[in-house]
C-alpha cells in the first residue's frame, strides 16, 4: 500500500482528535500518528543483482519488497525547524527496514543525508494544515530518503546487492 497525502492527514487528525491531556502528550500522539501511518503505509522495494559463486548462475530474484516496524517518541520542538529535524531523526532512528525471509543483507537503511523538508502555510483550518504537511512529509520520503548505496548480502546460494531503492 502506497503512501496518501489525504490518508495520512485523515489518520493524524484521528489520532489527535483523542485527549491527550497535556502538551507533551499531545506531541507524542502527533509522533506516534505519523511514524505509524509510515510504517503501515510506506512501500520500499529494492532491485537486487545477484549470481551463484559456483555455477555463474544469475538469481532469478531481481527485486523484493521490504517490511517496515518500529516505535519512538517524537522529542518535543520549540520550532518548526526543529521539529522537522526531530521527525527526520524518529524515521530513521526509529523505522526498522527488514529484507524478506531468505534474504541476508547487511542492515537496510535510508538515505544519511535524507531530510524531512516542508513549508509553514497560511491554511485556514487544522484539515488543510495537515494535509500540507502530509504532502510534503511524503514528498520528502520518496525524494530524499532513498539510499543510494548498494547493500552487499546473499538469498541461498546466490550472493550479490541490492541496485536501487524506492519508496512509495
Amino acid at each position: 500500500m502506497a503512501m496518501n497525502a489525504v490518508d495520512m492527514k485523515d489518520y493524524i487528525i484521528s489520532k489527535m482528535n483523542r485527549e491527550a491531556g497535556s502538551a507533551i502528550a499531545a506531541n507524542k500522539k502527533f509522533g506516534d500518528a505519523i511514524l505509524e501511518y509510515i510504517i503501515g503505509n510506506m512501500d520500499i522495494t529494492y532491485g537486487w543483482s545477484a549470481r551463484n559463486p559456483s555455477s555463474g548462475a544469475t538469481d532469478p530474484i531481481t527485486s523484493f519488497t521490504a517490511t517496515l516496524s518500529g516505535e519512538g517518541t517524537l522529542a518535543p520542538s520549540g520550532s518548526f525547524t526543529i521539529f522537522l529535524v526531530n521527525l527526520t531523526t524518529l524515521i530513521k532512528t526509529s523505522i526498522v527496514i527488514m529484507p524478506p525471509a531468505g534474504f541476508s543483507l547487511a542492515p537496510l537503511t535510508y538515505n544519511p543525508d535524507g531530510v524531512i523538508t516542508a513549508s509553514m502555510g497560511n491554511e485556514n483550518s487544522q484539515d488543510a494544515g495537515i494535509l500540507r504537511l502530509c504532502v510534503q512529509i511524503i514528498a520528502s520520503l520518496i525524494l530524499s530518503f532513498p539510499n543510494p548505496a548498494a547493500v552487499s548480502g546473499s538469498r541461498g546460494a546466490f550472493a550479490g546487492a541490492t541496485t536501487e531503492m524506492v519508496i512509495a
